[in-house]
């Protein structure tokens, strides 16, 4: 019944042209992948993690960190110069 609902739903006010894209025919695909993720993430790891100890990631984020700073500066710095090479 859902699916001759969606159908009807699609053909009138769907987009033509993602017609043929994978899972584009129905919502109840996504539905179904959000369902399984969310069960996955909230019901079985945390059962699977209980007696792990947590990673120590301290070191690893403060260089990501940096290294994301780095990259902010490099491009404003790119975008700074494009504009001030753009006036002239």
């Amino acid at each position: 019944m859902a699916k001759k609902y969606t159908e009807k739903y699609y053909a009138r006010h769907g987009d033509p042209r993602t017609a043929d894209w994978l899972l584009m025919d129905s919502p109840l695909n996504i539905i179904f992948i959000l369902a399984v993720y969310f069960s996955i993430v909230k019901l079985f790891l945390p059962i699977m993690m209980r007696h792990q100890r947590p990673y120590v990631l301290q070191n690893v984020m403060f260089v990501y960190n940096l290294i994301m700073a780095v990259l902010n500066a490099w491009i404003l710095f790119e975008v700074r110069m494009f504009a001030y090479l753009g006036n002239h």
